[in-house]
This record gives structure tokens, sequence and C-alpha cells, in this order.
């Protein structure tokens, strides 16, 4: 702060014990902030890695439940072609 001489001698005693406490809350909430967003960075890590394990299992099941899908519907194709060349083809 860019004081002059005659501001600075004007202050009494309780606006500086005033300014005093204000700049050690600033600090403190400061340091408190620090706190939280540190602790808030590792949340996000470790929901980012729990998101990422379950997007795996789905991506597994999902590939699973589609190659049983598409197994199915070419053994139905087959038979549905078979009977169909059974009563085409006497």
């Amino acid at each position: 702060m860019d004081l002059d001489l005659v501001q600075f001698l004007e202050t009494t005693p309780r606006e500086c014990a005033a300014d005093c406490r204000l700049r050690a809350e600033i600090v403190s909430l400061r340091a408190e902030m620090r706190e939280c967003e540190a602790a808030l960075r590792r949340d996000v890590a470790a929901l980012r890695a729990v998101l990422r394990d379950d997007l795996a299992e789905q991506r597994a099941e999902l590939l699973k439940w589609g190659v049983l899908y598409w197994i199915g519907q070419a053994a139905a194709t087959a038979v549905i072609a078979a009977a169909v060349l059974r009563f085409l083809l006497p």
C-alpha cells in the first residue's frame, strides 16, 4: 500500500489493529482455501479412477452381450435359410 506519511500518522492504533486482524484473517482463509482445493482435487481424482473402472467394466459387458446377440442372429438366419431352402428344393 502506498500511504504517505501524513496518512500513516493519522491512522489510529485501533485502525492498525483492525487492519492487522483483517490481514491475519485473509491469510488464514487463503490457507483454508488451499487445503479445500487440495482435498477437492484428491476427491475428483478418486472419482475419476472409479468412473474409469466402471466404464471399462460396462464396455466389457456391452461387448459380451453384443457378440452373443449377433451369434444368435446369425444362427436364426441360418435356421430360417435352411427351412426356406428345404421347402423350396424338394
